[in-house]
């Protein structure tokens, strides 16, 4: 039973990192270019708050709404939380040496 619910938390671990770069690539990136952004936008992964942030200015200056910035920020940090507790329940389930 224990080896299932690891399997489909790391199912949704690659799930929600996956679907967190596309969304990045696809609506974050395409806005910054659009608004003048050069090339490494969206390929250095140290610079992704950065880039979040002026993605938020983006749509304060266009009057937009919000949510889509919130809900990329919970799903990323959601994936980082659950990639944290993966890892502390591998090293918990590994053999002491």
């Amino acid at each position: 039973m224990e080896e299932r619910v690891l399997t489909g938390l790391t199912i949704l671990f690659g799930a929600s990192a996956g679907a967190s770069l596309l969304v990045h690539w696809l609506v974050v990136c395409r806005a910054l270019y659009r608004d003048g952004a050069r090339l490494p936008t969206g390929l250095l992964p140290w610079r992704w708050f950065h880039e979040m942030t002026r993605y938020k200015d983006l749509l304060r200056s266009r009057s937009e709404s919000l949510s889509r910035y919130y809900i990329i920020v919970m799903n990323v940090w959601f994936a980082v939380v659950l990639g944290l507790v993966l890892g502390l329940i591998c090293l918990w389930r590994s053999p002491p040496s």
